[in-house]
C-alpha cells in the first residue's frame, strides 16, 4: 500500500515512492520517473525524514532512510523512555485541543506494548513496580468498560497520569488512586493535583457513599482543572463531571448509583 512520497536531490528533485509493510514495521522506497545517481539521493548512507505520516491516525514518526544502491529501506526511528518522558512533561504546559492531540500522540508512540496475558492493555515497562498490581487491576476494570488502556511511565522529576484511556478514538489521561483500608479520598484525591485534570478512584473497600459524594464536590471546588472523577466500585462506573458535582441534587443522584 502506498503511504507517502518524498522529494530528494541535490539540484533537481528524483521522485520517490514510499510502499508500507505493516508485517515489518518497514518500508520500501523505489524511484518513480527518473532514477536517481548514487550522488543525489542513494549514496549509500543514511539520510533521516523529517516524518513520516503511516496508518488512518495520521500518526507522524522521526525515521531514518537508508539508501542501499537503487532500492532504499525505511526503517522507522524507535522512540525511547526519555522521548516519552519529554511528551509527558508537555502536558503541563498545553490546554484544550493542543492538550488533546499530545496525550493521544502519547499513546501513539511506539514503545507501548500489549501487557502478557492481557486483553486491551498496553504497556512501556514497569511490570514488577510497586503499584503495578494496582494499575493492572484498575485497567482491566477499565477495558471491562470498553476502553482501551495505555499504562504510562513515571519518569523522575515530572508529576503525570497513570493511564490513557482510549474508546471510540478519544484519548483521555487518568491519575489513579486506589482507595483501600481507611484510605482518606479527600486527601487521595488533592495528591492527583497537577498530575492529571482526571482522576480514577477504584474503591476496593466498603467506604460511605456521602463521604466519598463530599471528597468528590470539595476536589471539584479547590481544583478549578478538574474536569471528571471516574469511580469505580466492583462491576460500577460511576463518571462525576464538574457540572454533576454543581448540581443540587448531585448527592442523591450519586449515593444512589453508587449503592445500587
Amino acid at each position: 500500500m502506498i503511504e507517502a512520497a518524498f522529494f530528494f536531490g541535490r539540484k533537481k528533485a528524483a521522485f520517490f515512492v514510499v510502499v508500507c509493510v505493516p508485517q515489518t514495521g518497514m518500508a520500501s522506497v523505489w524511484s518513480a520517473g527518473r532514477r536517481p545517481r548514487h550522488d543525489e539521493a542513494c549514496r549509500g548512507r543514511l539520510r533521516e525524514v523529517a516524518s513520516f505520516r503511516r496508518g488512518g491516525g495520521g500518526r507522524k514518526r522521526r525515521a531514518f532512510l537508508a539508501c542501499i544502491g537503487e532500492m532504499c529501506i525505511f526503517a522507522p526511528k524507535k522512540t525511547t523512555m526519555n522521548d516519552i518522558a519529554a511528551e509527558l512533561a508537555k502536558l503541563h504546559v498545553l490546554k484544550g485541543a493542543d492538550y488533546s492531540r499530545q496525550v493521544e500522540r502519547i499513546a501513539r508512540m511506539d514503545n507501548f506494548h500489549p501487557v502478557e496475558n492481557e486483553t486491551g492493555i498496553f504497556s512501556v515497562g514497569g511490570e514488577g513496580g510497586d503499584d503495578y498490581d494496582n494499575l493492572l487491576n484498575a485497567a482491566r476494570k477499565a477495558v471491562s468498560h470498553g476502553y482501551k488502556v495505555f499504562i504510562l511511565p513515571n519518569p523522575s522529576g515530572t508529576r503525570t497520569p497513570d493511564f490513557i484511556f482510549e474508546r471510540k478514538g478519544t484519548y483521555r489521561p487518568y491519575d489513579l488512586k486506589t482507595i483501600s483500608g481507611k484510605a482518606s479520598a479527600s486527601n487521595r484525591l488533592e495528591e492527583s493535583i497537577d498530575q492529571s485534570n482526571r482522576v480514577l478512584l477504584n474503591i476496593v473497600t466498603d467506604y460511605s457513599p456521602s463521604s466519598l459524594a463530599r471528597s468528590i464536590k470539595h476536589y471539584f471546588e479547590y481544583n478549578n482543572d478538574a474536569i471528571e472523577v471516574l469511580v469505580y466500585k466492583g462491576g460500577k462506573s460511576i463518571s462525576v463531571s464538574r457540572e454533576m458535582s454543581q448540581s443540587r441534587s448531585f448527592y442523591s443522584l450519586f449515593m444512589k448509583k453508587y449503592s445500587k
